[in-house]
């Protein structure tokens, strides 16, 4: 074995990002959350635009609920309504059938649904980071956790909720193992 292969081998990361933990977990982290961020942006601005009184749909769910993507989105939208023409934001709704928490059934679904959506999209987000990084489990879950309390991430919170458990990867492994024949190992 030539020195390089020994040395690299044997070569340790550095803990040299945010929080004592390497650049490349606090890089794979950050690059999670951007990919958040950007989402609960575009599904904000769609919803903004689709139906005005979401927000404040959005605003009295995250209360009831404790629902950590309706407060995502109710941040997002924010800066939408302050753009707002006040003549439109006194626009009256018409008169129909009333869904959750007494607003327009449309409302509600569109906000329910974008709840459902970001949710959705930071699990695919969070499984992908966990297939790629299975070996860095423990650093991965505890740079969210670190950087949602010292932090105060709301982003980093959502994922770290929605990280599958360590079983997962390796239950998908053993599924994969099924497929082979059994006598594959026989001899002949």
């Amino acid at each position: 074995m030539s020195d390089f292969n020994r040395v690299r081998l044997t070569w340790k990361e550095a803990a040299g990002g945010l929080y004592g933990y390497p650049k490349q977990t606090q890089k794979d982290c950050e690059v999670a959350i951007r990919k958040v961020d950007k989402k609960t942006a575009a599904l904000a601005q769609q919803m903004f635009q689709r139906d005005r009184n979401v927000s404040s749909f959005l605003k009295v769910h995250a209360s009831r609920t404790d629902s950590m993507s309706a407060r995502l989105l109710v941040a997002a939208i924010e800066p939408w309504e302050r753009v707002l023409d006040p003549k439109l934001a006194n626009e009256k709704e018409a008169r129909g059938e009333r869904g959750l928490y007494g607003f327009s059934r449309k409302t509600a679904t569109l906000g329910l649904s974008g709840c459902t959506d970001l949710r959705d999209f930071t699990g695919s987000v969070a499984y992908s980071l966990h297939s790629r990084r299975a070996a860095r489990y423990e650093q991965v879950t505890g740079f969210f956790d670190r950087h949602a309390g010292e932090g105060g991430c709301s982003y980093s919170r959502i994922l770290l909720s929605s990280y599958p458990d360590i079983e997962v990867l390796k239950a998908a492994g053993l599924d994969k193992s099924a497929s082979v024949p059994e006598d594959w190992l026989s001899e002949d």
